[in-house]
């Protein structure tokens, strides 16, 4: 998938994944971001990155909203 240019990659997409699941008890859109940062994409193309990654997610049925943080199913 292409962000405003920058080509994310499914490894980055894993890495951030892996970021947010080591943290335990959900997460929030902010720390997809964080962690999309940490896996080296361009810091002012991770708010929309995380965005689309969240959507991708949803969609696919891997995720859920419950209690203010997003949860891997």
């Amino acid at each position: 998938m292409k962000v405003e240019g920058f080509l994310v990659t499914q490894d980055l997409i894993d890495a951030a994944c892996a970021i947010v699941v080591d943290m335990g008890g959900g997460f929030t859109a902010i720390d997809m971001e964080k962690a999309l940062e940490k896996s080296g994409m361009p810091s002012d193309k991770s708010f929309r990155g995380a965005d689309r990654i969240l959507q991708k997610l949803r969609k696919g049925g891997h995720i859920t909203f419950n209690g203010g943080r997003w949860h891997f199913i």
